[in-house]
């Protein structure tokens, strides 16, 4: 009589790893793509409910309140998610590994984006979630300060580290003989992109010649749009390169900072828009939207890439 097999302990948990239960319950951990998308579309969702209530009523306290705590937790908890899982997927590659100084690199870039997240979202604005708001003396001098630093860490900081990383991402492509081109797609959104940038330096020169004279904060965040033309770039390529490889999830990681990447350079380019008066109002308050489903896409790019470490981790050929 056949007597059946005794299961070890590592089978057991390979049986469980191939259950629809499992693959449910690593679909829908906090860190996956999946909750970090879905969360994202919530609170953007209510944003955009927010903002067709202060549509209707003619009060515009709705958006204001939206902006003031919920947007702010939302960018704080998608920038700590961001950097923790930059982190742990910088700590699984080898000191060897051609991909794991672009990696240390967009964790730092990470790391500036969480602190000028804290910076602007909380202690350098005018909001029930800053303490310094209950402080007179303080409020009126630091927080202005404080917001303004954290637009440099956030902004130029974080995108120079940011552009060095992807910079050795696509050396490691290069090396590995995934050579990459931009398609004609990809050239629509960057001359639009290189467009904007020319204007830009148009509208600061004539300002200058007009006697404006820029304070060091304003002179510190020039480098943000060129560089953010760069990222945009170089994000392309490396969704071209890694689709060259066949390997899906790895090509959404990149997707995730090209599509994040996009949608900044479009809330920038929005922002300059209405300041010039391009835009009227309401769109003001759309424009600030935008910057919700960027820091998600930012979360999602390192989330993504520790579902390719844990899939090559459990896969029997790894």
């Amino acid at each position: 009589m056949l007597r059946p097999r005794a299961i070890s302990p590592l089978h057991r948990q390979e049986l469980f790893l191939e259950s629809g239960l499992a693959r449910w319950l690593t679909a829908w951990r906090v860190e996956s793509p999946s909750v970090i998308i879905a969360t994202t579309a919530c609170y953007l969702a209510t944003g955009v409910f927010a903002f067709l209530v202060s549509q209707l009523t003619d009060n515009v306290a709705w958006v204001v309140d939206f902006f003031q705590v919920p947007a702010p937790l939302l960018m704080l908890w998608l920038a700590l998610l961001q950097f923790s899982l930059s982190l742990n997927a910088t700590r699984n590659f080898s000191p060897d590994d051609v991909l794991r100084p672009a990696w240390i690199l967009i964790t730092c870039s990470a790391g500036c984006q969480l602190v000028g997240s804290l910076l602007t979202q909380v202690l350098g604005a005018d909001s029930g979630l800053n303490p310094i708001v209950h402080q007179p003396d303080w409020r009126e001098t630091l927080i202005p300060v404080l917001r303004h630093v954290g637009h440099t860490i956030g902004g130029t900081f974080r995108f120079a580290l940011l552009s060095v990383g992807l910079h050795y991402a696509l050396k490691a492509y290069r090396q590995s003989g995934f050579n990459s081109r931009l398609t004609w797609m990809d050239w629509v959104p960057l001359s639009l992109m290189a467009a904007y940038l020319l204007r830009n330096v148009v509208d600061v020169t004539f300002a200058i010649r007009h006697g404006r004279h820029p304070d060091v904060w304003e002179v510190l965040s020039w480098p943000t749009d060129p560089l953010l033309g760069l990222l945009l770039a170089q994000g392309l390529l490396l969704l071209r390169s890694a689709k060259k490889m066949g390997s899906g999830m790895i090509g959404r990681s990149w997707k995730a900072f090209a599509v994040g990447l996009f949608l900044i350079a479009l809330a920038d380019v929005g922002q300059w828009a209405l300041s010039y008066g391009y835009l009227p109002l309401p769109f003001d308050a759309l424009i600030w939207y935008l910057w919700l489903p960027a820091a998600g896409a930012f979360a999602c790019a390192p989330a993504y890439q520790l579902e390719v470490i844990r899939r090559a981790e459990i896969s029997p050929n790894g």
